[in-house]
């Protein structure tokens, strides 16, 4: 994907919820391997991540899930991190 977004002539792309890197409303299943997999496509393609949009229920009325949702968050700081 980074290098089509290159070709386009974009210099950053924004990650939205995906079902395979981080679903809606769930844990982020990206894992480390693929999320420097994915650092080094947008490396290679020149281009940057602009912002990562989780959309998560840490706000919701059910405790569990809002904790669940709390443990997804950590996991999608440190996948935005690792992206640099």
């Amino acid at each position: 994907m980074p290098a089509v977004v290159a070709e386009l002539g974009y210099e950053y792309l924004q990650l939205t919820p995906h079902r395979d890197f981080i679903p809606f409303f769930n844990h982020p299943r990206a894992d480390d391997a693929l999320v420097a997999k994915f650092r080094q496509a947008c490396v290679d393609a020149g281009v940057g991540i602009a912002s990562v949009l989780p959309v998560l229920r840490w706000s919701g009325p059910d405790e569990d899930a809002r904790e669940a949702a709390v443990r997804y968050w950590k996991r999608v700081v440190q996948i935005t991190v690792d992206l640099g």
